[in-house]
């Protein structure tokens, strides 16, 4: 009996001791925030000075990829609205272009002539221009454990500090 209750505390304490889980999928997930995160103090910035456009509200937010019912993991997505920029839309892009260019990133321009897209190793930072400038920088699907993928997309939409 005293081994069954032994077993069963330690089952229940584990957990809490950041034993259980999964360690190395959240360390993904924290990883890829990480690197919107210096997306975000980096290129975008470029972009926004590029542009002579003004930030005005960002959000944070994660969803499973996979089925709901078998989550392989997250996609973070970081949303950010800046006022419209100084330049022509054509221009605009050119400049986004050229800024994700300069950083590293592999550049694409899709059908639509006011987006373009950059790719630099799990993320994608997608600008559209027009009456705004709306910048997002998404990741792939991050493979995680179904509990840290539940966890994560549980966690609440949080905004997106900007620092000039």
């Amino acid at each position: 009996m005293r081994t069954h209750l032994g077993i069963a505390a330690l089952c229940l304490l584990l957990p809490l001791a950041g034993c259980g889980g999964d360690a190395e999928g959240q360390q993904k997930v924290d990883d890829v925030e990480a690197d919107a995160d210096a997306a975000v103090d980096g290129v975008v910035h470029d972009i926004a000075g590029a542009l002579g456009a003004t930030f005005t509200a960002g959000k944070r937010s994660f969803a499973i990829c996979g089925d709901s019912y078998a989550p392989r993991g997250v996609t973070m997505r970081t949303s950010l609205s800046f006022a419209a920029s100084e330049l022509p839309d054509g221009e605009a892009i050119d400049a986004a272009a050229a800024a994700l260019e300069s950083d590293g990133w592999t550049v694409t321009r899709p059908a639509n002539p006011a987006v373009v897209e950059g790719g630099k190793g799990e993320l994608v930072v997608r600008v559209q221009v027009g009456s705004l400038v709306a910048v997002d920088v998404s990741s792939e699907c991050v493979e995680t454990s179904d509990d840290v993928a539940r966890e994560t997309q549980d966690r609440p939409v949080e905004d997106v500090a900007w620092t000039e």
